[in-house]
């Protein structure tokens, strides 16, 4: 994230805002379609903002059984069994090293203002776009926002502060990062005062977001990216003085989450911030900071269960000026990487495509 907030990813002066969320009751249940239907009305701030909001997949999503506890009923569906998954057909953003190159990036279309507009995440279906920005009226110094499109590559409509309960509060909302199926969130915020992820789930993609909770023993974590196949959560470790990347996993959809794995072959003693992951894993995209610099690097692996190589300088990006807050989309056979850049004297979201060569 950013801004002047230098515990964190700090892209404007060391800076960073964080995203994230207000806890709950440890036990709290993920709720049936019909409760969450029910609370609908009587809870959700913005009910238009809730319908858009998660009105998000264009796939059909049955009940989910899963609990915020980390237990799953027998009926719940994990359709990946472990494998990684891929989007369309085609080359479906064959991301090996020397198959592709990126296009010339432009602004996103019809979201930046003068204010910071940062921490870019569109939801699989291509439809969605979320970020953050501290743009007057909202909550609290940075909020979360999203914007809407018909079909994916056309320009996005106006954006909307999120208004649901525990999106944004008085503090640093931002990272968002969403399950392929819209049943299931992760957040980072410094709402009491450290970074921390926190997690919500629902029923269905009709209801909103209501309950939720902090990721245990993951303080000072921020900037979650969830892999294709839900089971690995790409996060920023601030517990060394230092920002690191890292992995947490998980035996499956609605399992607890692990430890904290340090990426060790990519983080220096420099700050490493805002990890996003190709489907299959293999590609890495992040941003470092070398001597007050900010630029985006990437990294390649052979398998996902390897180390990833050496980090290399993402050239077509980088400007003198700073770019950060990656986020790598792989939609209906297309890829395409969204970035936040002050190349244009304002932090701005940008977008360049990914294409074969």
């Amino acid at each position: 994230m950013l801004s002047a907030f230098s515990a964190r990813a700090g892209v404007l002066a060391l800076a960073s805002v964080a995203s994230g969320c207000i806890l709950a009751n440890p036990a709290f249940d993920e709720p049936s379609a019909s409760a969450s239907a029910g609370e609908e009305t009587a809870t959700s701030v913005d009910s238009t903002a809730s319908t858009s909001l998660t009105a998000t997949s264009s796939t059909s999503t049955s009940a989910s059984t899963e609990d915020m506890s980390g237990t799953v009923d027998a009926s719940a569906t994990d359709t990946t069994g472990g494998e990684t998954t891929t989007t369309g057909e085609g080359w479906v953003c064959d991301l090996s090293p020397g198959a592709w190159r990126v296009d010339e990036p432009t602004l996103v279309e019809g979201i930046n203002t003068p204010s910071i507009e940062f921490d870019p995440f569109l939801f699989s279906d291509g439809r969605t776009l979320y970020f953050s920005s501290n743009r007057p009226n909202g909550v609290g110094a940075f909020d979360t926002y999203f914007a809407t499109r018909s079909s994916f590559g056309e320009p996005f409509g106006p954006a909307t502060l999120i208004t649901d309960p525990g999106w944004n509060q008085t503090s640093n909302e931002g990272g968002v990062t969403l399950r392929n199926d819209g049943l299931e969130v992760f957040l980072s915020s410094d709402a009491n005062g450290e970074f921390k992820v926190s997690r919500s789930a629902r029923a269905t993609t009709d209801t909103p977001f209501m309950v939720w909770l902090e990721i245990p023993a993951l303080t000072e974590i921020h900037d979650p990216h969830l892999s294709d196949d839900g089971r690995s959560l790409y996060v920023v470790s601030d517990t060394n003085t230092n920002l690191d990347l890292a992995v947490i996993k998980r035996g499956g959809l609605g399992s607890p989450f692990g430890a904290p794995s340090p990426l060790t072959g990519l983080n220096t003693s420099g700050p490493e911030t805002s990890p996003s992951v190709s489907d299959d894993e293999r590609l890495i995209i992040f941003a470092r900071n070398v001597e007050g610099q900010f630029d985006l690097f990437t990294a390649h692996r052979s398998e996902r269960e390897m180390p990833f190589g050496s980090a290399e300088p993402l050239l077509e990006i980088n400007t003198p000026d700073q770019e950060a807050e990656p986020f790598l989309a792989e939609v209906e056979g297309s890829c395409e990487l969204y970035f936040s850049s002050n190349s244009g004297g304002d932090w701005a979201l940008y977008r360049a495509a990914i294409v074969e060569g």
